[in-house]
């Protein structure tokens, strides 16, 4: 494992990746205290290499005002730039800040797109998201086999407590379900893995 003192040298050395790491230890406190400024320092030099996270996590720091002026505009565009790469947690918070109207105009239809993005990306939050907004019709028709389906989906891949907290929705929402419901579900859920698994040409 390497030590604080060895991901500093590479990183002064200019190495990306302990750049972006450097940032962490100091943006979470930990191996080093806690110190915003020092970590947005070194997110955007491993930014200015190319590191995805490391815009992500520059966003994080706007997003919340860490170490600079809350700013939700300059959140997004460190997020979009994340998300334009790939990365599903920037296009979860895009999703987010859409639904809320921080740094954009509040739009629950371009919400709903960057969480099903992020969701095929296999983000947690963006598939449970997804499932709460199907149970209350939120910028979608309200349909419960369909948000049964995403609180299905976000049990895979995930933390145990994360598994937990969708298991005990997806049970409160199958005591209003009706069978119909209930098999209608499972069917989506079999040819959402179906489509996972077949090969792309």
């Amino acid at each position: 494992m390497d030590t604080l003192d060895h991901i500093k040298a590479m990183a002064q050395e200019g190495n990306p990746e302990a750049q972006f790491k450097l940032g962490q230890h100091y943006d979470n406190g930990i191996g080093a205290p806690q110190d915003f400024d020092e970590a947005m320092r070194w997110y955007r030099a491993a930014a200015e290499q190319g590191v995805v996270e490391a815009h992500y996590n520059i966003g994080v720091l706007y997003d919340h005002g860490r170490g600079v002026e809350q700013d939700y505009s300059e959140a997004m565009r460190w997020y979009q730039w994340a998300a334009d790469k790939g990365d599903p947690w920037a296009m979860n918070n895009i999703g987010f800040m859409y639904s809320q109207g921080r740094g954009v105009e509040q739009n629950d239809e371009t919400s709903l797109d960057w969480y099903r993005r992020a969701a095929e990306g296999g983000h947690f939050g963006a598939r449970f998201n997804l499932g709460v907004r199907y149970v209350y019709g939120r910028g979608v028709e309200q349909d419960y086999p369909v948000a049964h389906m995403w609180f299905s989906i976000s049990q895979q891949r995930c933390t145990p407590v994360e598994n937990e907290r969708a298991k005990k929705v997806k049970e409160s929402l199958e005591e209003t379900m009706t069978p119909a419901e209930l098999e209608r579900s499972r069917m989506l859920y079999q040819n959402w893995e179906s489509s996972r698994d077949a090969p792309s040409n």
